[in-house]
């Protein structure tokens, strides 16, 4: 059974413009000790499907259908004390912008003990005695857990918020986009970091961000976004290697790399389908260069291409074609179609 599994998932938000489908018909499962990898666009339901796992949704979010099974049982029709109780202790979250989410004006430790004391019965001496060990796994000087918020360097913020996310010994970590704003010295230190105590207590992680050589270092697997759908999934290697949908081919594209021969980095041209208005058929087809009649009419069923390798696209089966145009500049910027 897996740790995690998510089945076709929706979430909305209601505004004045009308309902957002910000998560639109997501699937996918996690094992204990995987590392799965969420990627796509500022947008496209990361975050949202992560905080939907969490049922941390504001109040104009709604879960209309979908579930949501941990340790097989389903987070969705829990109760708000029940859900509470899996919070932290079961599933932590490094959130985004982690560093900015301490309170200033408790000290650091204390606030991490505050964490640990509401979900364990447990003495504030030995609470102390937790923290700091923790603070020793993520590489802080154990005396400054009596130092505040402002008195830390934002690298630093970021490790107390990891060691707060690990208090409980959670067998599962939501970091959505753990090292934002992080210089990327910092950023490589944080991630080997979180790798290494993931290992170390066997818990599983979903990592979300827009930068996929970060999910490249990280994850085992990767599961592409685009508004509000997953386009494409599968194991890391295979997803940059061999990519089946136009989307992934086009992030490719844009992916810097030190080995090989040099090459210019091609961005793909327009702007995110609109989330309350998406487009019919595939939501990429506007801009996608390879769009056919089929892809503007009809949503392309997400088929199985590998054992582990699965992907949302009418033309798949024409991939190993449309990889070798995928790589030229003029295919994604002269605005004709290949077929």
């Amino acid at each position: 059974m897996a740790l995690l599994d998510v089945q076709n998932l929706r979430t909305f938000f209601r505004i004045q413009a009308g309902i957002v489908r910000a998560v639109d018909g997501i699937s996918f499962s996690l094992e204990a000790g995987e590392n799965l990898g969420l990627v796509g666009e500022s947008g496209c339901g990361k975050t949202t499907t992560a905080k939907s796992i969490l049922r941390l949704l504001p109040s104009n979010g709604f879960i209309p259908e979908g579930r949501i099974f941990f340790k097989g049982v389903d987070l969705i029709p829990l109760s708000k004390e029940s859900m509470r109780k899996v919070r932290w202790r079961d599933i932590s979250m490094i959130s985004q912008s982690a560093m900015n989410a301490l309170d200033p004006v408790y000290k650091v430790g204390d606030q991490i003990v505050e964490a640990i004391r509401t979900h364990e019965t447990i003495s504030r001496s030995k609470a102390l005695t937790r923290v700091e060990e923790l603070f020793s796994l993520v590489g802080i000087e154990h005396r400054r857990m009596f130092d505040y918020p402002h008195q830390f360097s934002g690298g630093m913020r970021q490790r107390a918020i990891i060691a707060m996310s690990l208090a409980l010994n959670p067998s599962l970590i939501l970091a959505d986009e753990p090292t934002t704003a992080l210089d990327v010295i910092v950023q490589d230190q944080i991630l080997r970091r979180i790798c290494e105590l993931q290992q170390k207590f066997n818990a599983s992680m979903i990592l979300i961000t827009h930068d996929i050589s970060v999910v490249a270092e990280t994850c085992h697997r990767a599961a592409v976004m685009y508004a509000g759908k997953i386009t494409e999934m599968g194991k890391i290697s295979a997803i940059l290697k061999v990519p089946y949908h136009p989307y992934t081919m086009g992030l490719k594209n844009a992916f810097p790399s030190i080995l090989g021969e040099k090459f210019d980095l091609i961005s793909i041209p327009g702007f995110p389908a609109s989330l309350t208005d998406p487009p019919q058929g595939c939501r990429f087809h506007p801009r996608c260069p390879f769009s056919v009649d089929i892809c503007r009419k009809n949503e392309p069923p997400f088929i199985q291409i590998d054992p582990d390798h699965f992907a949302a696209c009418h033309r798949a089966k024409e991939a190993d074609e449309l990889r070798k145009y995928a790589a030229m500049k003029e295919t994604w910027g002269n605005g004709d179609k290949a077929s």
